[in-house]
Parts: structure tokens; C-alpha cells; sequence
């Protein structure tokens, strides 16, 4: 009975134990989840999945998992939760990372994602991931080479398997005729090795290109695109860039010794473009590997390939320290004739000087020259003679170069300067490629300019068009030239007089006449102040501050003061002009008011200090009463008869104008006494 009981009860807990589970197994889900995935090897993919709680209670202690070892790098959580109540639901981020390399998926491959948590049962679900077939390769981008004609250089380059399938058979191809000259010579390249039989995915293989370039090959820059490709499993390829300079031996006897080491060309950069007028820098590294210093010559040339000819060159010097680097300099100034469409070329030589049959090194550096379609330049300017005098001719030659495409048929050139009032213009004609020299004689410097260095502008106008009777380009420039000898030597100076125009009492305004007198050859600017009489005085005015004075003229400005302090006090003023400085000190009797001066001390300081108005009226005054005089003694002018005066012993002659008047007034008596005669009887 008892056993009958326990079976009963044993078999009730199972029951119970088997919903239970059934319950947590239902409550606590992964639904909604994205899958397959398809993400190509070397990239990432994205999904998500929704975790569901029905338990009726919470589940604490989430965690989210991949069960696959393999795979546990592959995926990644980006918000697993950590716990949920009853009813939530929760949706998970993640992202699968498919490792660089990783083989085609057949179909997918297939990783366990799972989620436990305290309160629920574990679930799973499985996400499908399918990788395709992706094959790649990739090559060395660039491979520069070069090398003497008759010569072999050699280079490494990398392939690289960077699919995710094997390949087989790789083979390389590029275009001859990109390595061929003129002459059907050619340049061939040969691969070591000349198949890659096999690579893996994500292996490489290192393989040598060498360069044979042909006896006879133009020197020159070779370019062309080597393909490295397979047809197994599937076709694809990669291309890599190899360019080949073809030297040419520019050393007198090749290339010798190894002392002298081209380090670096600086100066100019392979394909560098210059337009017209322009100059070409060259500037070179060379390092000293001997053991001694040596002195080291840098000699530069533009060449002209397609013509084989040199346009121009240049030369440096330097001594280098052994074991040490020195910079070599030299600027190339492109002639105006070169052919804009040819192929040039900066031959750089080094060489030990002297001994350029031993230790001498070469290189090149490919050049475009262009031209503009009108472009007229200034090639040299020449003024003659260097040196002029004042008063003196002068002339000018301007040598002009058609820098441009086309024939200029007509150029205005101007040249002036407005201090020496100099202002020409001509006109002429210049053909493509050509140069002309435009002459301007009988320039006249002035007898009276400045000994100084002095610029003449120079400007000219071309590209000239018909339409509208204007020039469509100019160009400027200047030459300098010096003046000196002959020349009139401006001379600056100043005499000052002052002139104190009222007596000076304390709080009483008194003023100051200034008078400045240019003494000098040139009209001048004067600046005038008044300094040392703060201590006695207050400035109430001083104008003008500022005089402008021809030569010999003469000119006035006032000061006018006001004195706090009495006695014998001074100040001075200043004058300033063309950098030079003159002074005059003026003495000033400051009285106080209980000393009111008298009007013979009053007259005597105005005599005193205005002695030259004084002197003026004086002269006024006594040509007025000589005048007067005149006009007194104008209707007089007859000859008086002889008259005698009556003196103490007898008669005299008069004398003197007294004398004169007496005798005419005595005269003039007798006369009217005759007068007063009896009339004569008539005659019967």
C-alpha cells in the first residue's frame, strides 16, 4: 500500500517537472531573426533578433552567445540586455565580421546563437552566413627603371592574391610599342618568374622585371602598363606602371669612379612645365665618398631631343668635404627660339674637376617648354653711357624678343620719368621667334636734377588689334642709370630775424615777429617752433607753423606770448626743413606792472626794437618835406637881378636865400614908389 503511494507520488512530480519545463522553454525565445546573411570575406554585415519573455516573472543575468568556437570572433552584441520582466520584448544589434580570406560558404556557413539568463531555460537559433566567391589580385602600383642604352636594369615588384579563392597560371602581358623608338628599337621586359603556377588566397609572390633596352635606343622616358593576369578559376587582373629612362652617356667617357654620388636632384622635378619668358632652376645633391675633399663641378644643359641639340647650359663649383653632401646651383635661362613642340631634357653632369675622365657621374630630367599665343618680352635693357651729367644726352637700347606663337606686327614701347621729364614713345614690328632692338637717342637730362641713381620705366604694348585700335597685352620693366657731375647742388638755408613788436608784462599778451629768408637755391618748406619758455611764459598762438618760400623770399610768422613770471627770461625758436635745423634765442625783459614805463622810455623801446619801421618813416618824413620844398620854389625858377643890402660899412651883394628875399622886398618898395610920380603935362 505504502510502495503504491510513493509510485503514485513519483510519478506526479515528473508530470509536474515535464510542464514546468515545457513552461520555461516556451517563456524565454529568440524570434524575428535576420538571416541568411550575405557578406563577402574581409567585410561586415549587420543583423538583429528579438528576445521575447512570456514566463510570467523576470530573467535576470541575460547574457548572449555563439556557440561555435570558430565563430565566437566572427559575431559581435552590440546591446544584449541584462534583464527582462514578464511581457517585455527586447530587439538585439549585431554585426558578423567574415575574416580577409575566408573561403566561399558551401552553401553557408551556420553559427549557433544562443540565450540564457536566471529564470528561463537557454534558447537557440541558428544563423545561416553565406560568403561568396570573390577572387582578386593586386600588383606593386608603380616601378620606375632605367638605364644606358645597351643596358639591362632589373627591378622587383609583389603580387598579391587578395580573393578568397586560389589561383593558377598567372601570366604577365604589356604593350611593345609603347617601348619602341623611332627607329623600331625597343626596350623588352622579362618576368622571373614568367608564370605563377599557384597562389593561394591571401599569399604573394615577389617576381623580377628586367629592362633590356637596345643598343640604340633614343634616350629618352619610356612608359607602359604591365597586366598581370589569370584565367583560372575565374579572369581577373591587376596593372602596374613602369616607366624606363634611356640615358645617354653624358660623361666625355661614361660614367667613372665612384667618389661623386648624384644623392638628389632638387630642382627641376620630372614633367615640371615653363611658359615662356622663363629660366629653368637646377640645383643638385652630390655627395663626397672619398676620402679626401674634393672639388666638384656641376655642369647643366637643356637639350633638345628631337633636334639632338644643346640650347643652352650652365655651370657651379663647389669644394665638398669628405664623406659629406654639398648643394650644386645653376639657373638655365630658356632662349626665345626654342621649339615649343619638341621633347627637352635637364642633363645634369657631375664631375671632379680635372679629373673628369676618373670620377664623373650623369643624370637627366624630362622638361615641357611651352609658349603663349602672343607674347612679347623685354630681353636687356642698356642705357649709355652708365654715368650721365647734368645738361647732358643720353640714349637707350631695349632689346625686345617675340616669345609667342604668333608675328607681332605692331608693338608700342613707352619709356619714362617724370623727374627728369622724360616721356618717349615708338613703335615697331617683331616676327615669331625674333628679336628687335628699339633705340631711343637724345634723351636730355636737366641741368638742375639731383646727382642720384634714377629709374627708367619702360612699358610696351602689343597683340594689337585692328577692330578696335588697341593694344590686348602689355608688359613693364625698368633700367636704372646714374646722374652725376655737372649738376646745379641745391642749397638749403635760412637766415631768421625776430622782431619783438610790444614791451612784455605778466598776464599781458605780447608778440613776436619772426621773419625767415630763404637763402637757398630751391623753393623750401620751413616748419617753425618756439621751445625754452614754459618756465616764465604761456604760448597763446604761433602762426603760420609752416612757411613755403621760394628762393630770395622772404616770409613772416608770429608767436604770441603771454608772461606768468617778470625779469630777464629768453626762449628760442626753432626752425626745420630738409633735415637740417636752425635756431634763433630771443631775450625778453619781462616788467612788472608797478614799473609803468614813461613815453620817453616807452619811445626809446620802440626805437629800440622796431628800429628798421622807425629808420622807414624817418625817410618818409623827410622826403615829404623836400617835395614840399620843391613845390614851393617851382614857380620861381627866373634869374633874380642883383640886389644889395645895406650892411654896417656900405652896400653888399645879398647872399643866401635871406639876403635874396630882402633884396626883393626892397626892391619892390622903390618900384612902387616910382609909381607914385605927378603925371607928365601934355604937350600943347
Amino acid at each position: 500500500m505504502a510502495k503504491g503511494k510513493m509510485k503514485k507520488s513519483l510519478i506526479f512530480a515528473v508530470f509536474f517537472i515535464a510542464i514546468l519545463v515545457t513552461t520555461l522553454t516556451l517563456a524565454f525565445v529568440i524570434q524575428s531573426l535576420t538571416t541568411p546573411l550575405n557578406i563577402a570575406h574581409g567585410t561586415i554585415g549587420s543583423g538583429s533578433f528579438e528576445i521575447n519573455n512570456t514566463s510570467g516573472g523576470t530573467v535576470t543575468n541575460i547574457d548572449c552567445i555563439v556557440d561555435e568556437v570558430a565563430y565566437k570572433s566572427w559575431v559581435t552584441f552590440s546591446n544584449c540586455p541584462s534583464a527582462l520582466n514578464d511581457g517585455d520584448v527586447f530587439t538585439v544589434n549585431f554585426n558578423v565580421a567574415v575574416p580577409q580570406y575566408t573561403s566561399p560558404s558551401s552553401p553557408y556557413y551556420d553559427i549557433t546563437l544562443r540565450i540564457s539568463g536566471t529564470g528561463a531555460l537557454d534558447h537557440t537559433q541558428n544563423l545561416q552566413v553565406i560568403v561568396p566567391s570573390s577572387p582578386g589580385l593586386s600588383i606593386t602600383a608603380d616601378v620606375d627603371m632605367e638605364g644606358y642604352d645597351g643596358d639591362d636594369d632589373t627591378e622587383n615588384f609583389t603580387v598579391t592574391n587578395t580573393g578568397n579563392v586560389d589561383l593558377i597560371n598567372i601570366v604577365f602581358d604589356y604593350e611593345q610599342d609603347d617601348l619602341t623608338d623611332g627607329d623600331n628599337d625597343t626596350i623588352t621586359l622579362g618576368f622571373d618568374p614568367s608564370t605563377i603556377t599557384s597562389l593561394i588566397a591571401g599569399d604573394d609572390s615577389e617576381v623580377e622585371v628586367t629592362a633590356t633596352i637596345d643598343s640604340d635606343m633614343d634616350y629618352g622616358t619610356y612608359s607602359t602598363d604591365v597586366e598581370v593576369s589569370t584565367l583560372s578559376p575565374t579572369a581577373v587582373s591587376a596593372t602596374m606602371h613602369v616607366t624606363i629612362r634611356v640615358k645617354k652617356e653624358y660623361c666625355d667617357s661614361g660614367q667613372q669612379g665612384s667618389r661623386l654620388v648624384i644623392t638628389k636632384i632638387e630642382e627641376p622635378d620630372t614633367g615640371d612645365d615653363f611658359t615662356l619668358p622663363a629660366t629653368i632652376p637646377v640645383e643638385v645633391d652630390v655627395r663626397n665618398d672619398y676620402d679626401e675633399d674634393l672639388d666638384v663641378v656641376l655642369e647643366a644643359q637643356l637639350f633638345d631631343i628631337s633636334d639632338d641639340v644643346y640650347v643652352v647650359k650652365g655651370e657651379d663649383e663647389i669644394s665638398i668635404d669628405e664623406d659629406e653632401t654639398g648643394t650644386l646651383k645653376v639657373d638655365l635661362k630658356i632662349p626665345m627660339d626654342v621649339n615649343e613642340g619638341h621633347v627637352h631634357i635637364v642633363i645634369i653632369k657631375i664631375y671632379e674637376d680635372g679629373n673628369e675622365d676618373d670620377q664623373c657621374a650623369d643624370d637627366f630630367v624630362v622638361v615641357d617648354i611651352n609658349k603663349d599665343k602672343n607674347k612679347v618680352i623685354l630681353d636687356k635693357a642698356t642705357v649709355t653711357p652708365e654715368i650721365v651729367e647734368c645738361d647732358a644726352e643720353f640714349s637707350v637700347q631695349l632689346k625686345f624678343g617675340n616669345a609667342g606663337r604668333n608675328d607681332e606686327d605692331k608693338v608700342k614701347v613707352r619709356i619714362y620719368n617724370t623727374n627728369l621729364e622724360i616721356d618717349e614713345t615708338k613703335t615697331t614690328s617683331i616676327d615669331e621667334d625674333e628679336y628687335d632692338t628699339v633705340n631711343f637717342n637724345l634723351l636730355h637730362v636737366p641741368e638742375d636734377a639731383e646727382e642720384s641713381e634714377y629709374v627708367l620705366n619702360i612699358e610696351w604694348f602689343y597683340d594689337y588689334d585692328d577692330d578696335d585700335d588697341e593694344y590686348d597685352e602689355s608688359g613693364n620693366s625698368e633700367v636704372t642709370f646714374t646722374v652725376e657731375g655737372n649738376c646745379i647742388v641745391p642749397v638749403y638755408d635760412v637766415i631768421i630775424s625776430t622782431q619783438q613788436l610790444s614791451g612784455a608784462k605778466p598776464d599781458e599778451e605780447f608778440t613776436v615777429k619772426v621773419t625767415l629768408t630763404n637763402t637757398g637755391t630751391e623753393e623750401t618748406t620751413y616748419t617753425i617752433s618756439a621751445i625754452g619758455y614754459s618756465g616764465w611764459a604761456t604760448l597763446e598762438s604761433l602762426d603760420p607753423e609752416t612757411l613755403t618760400l621760394e628762393a630770395d623770399e622772404a616770409g613772416y610768422t608770429y608767436i604770441k606770448l603771454t608772461p606768468t613770471e617778470t625779469g630777464s627770461q629768453e626762449f628760442t625758436v626753432r626752425v626745420e626743413f630738409e633735415d637740417q635745423t636752425e635756431t634763433q634765442d630771443i631775450s625778453v625783459n619781462v616788467m612788472s606792472k608797478s614799473e609803468a614805463a614813461g613815453w620817453f622810455e616807452q619811445a626809446w623801446f620802440t626805437i629800440k626794437h622796431n628800429w628798421e619801421w622807425v629808420l622807414v618813416n624817418a625817410a618818409l618824413a623827410i622826403a615829404i618835406i623836400v617835395l614840399f620844398i620843391l613845390l614851393l620854389t617851382k614857380g620861381h625858377r627866373h634869374k633874380p637881378k642883383h640886389v644889395y643890402v645895406v650892411g654896417g660899412k656900405g652896400m653888399a651883394r645879398a647872399k643866401g636865400p635871406t639876403e635874396i628875399s630882402l633884396a626883393r622886398t626892397r626892391t619892390a618898395k622903390k618900384t612902387k614908389a616910382r609909381t607914385r610920380r605927378k603925371p607928365r603935362k601934355k604937350k600943347r
